[in-house]
């Protein structure tokens, strides 16, 4: 039986190709028009497949720490220290770096000539 994480888990990384393939064409299509605001609409297209991509995987590394937390506590974390703390570091980093990825959407949008 599939959860409702697991499909928007689902729908989330199928986009990432579109949303990296549409944004590289856009930027282009702008490039050769001429366009700054295609130009600017495909760099944040490109960059939010990047930033869905680490906030799903970030987000599936939540679910499951909190999946596990809630079978049996804390105590395969206390047992495997090291594999834990390897998890909770890759959990991390790819939410602070879907962050960054979303700070760099809202810098491009902001940015005028």
């Amino acid at each position: 039986m599939r959860t409702r994480s697991s499909s928007i888990y689902g729908y989330a990384i199928r986009s990432i190709s579109i949303l990296c393939v549409t944004g590289i064409i856009t930027v282009l299509v702008g490039h050769f028009t001429h366009r700054p605001w295609a130009m600017t609409l495909g760099t944040c297209l490109f960059l939010s497949g990047f930033a869905v991509w680490a906030l799903a995987n970030g987000g599936a590394f939540v679910w499951g720490f909190l999946r596990t937390v809630r079978r049996g506590g804390f105590r395969v974390f206390v047992e495997q220290p090291w594999s834990s703390a390897l998890y909770i570091l890759l959990m991390l980093f790819l939410l602070t770096a879907g962050g960054f990825f979303v700070w760099f959407i809202i810098r491009a949008l902001g940015h005028r000539e």
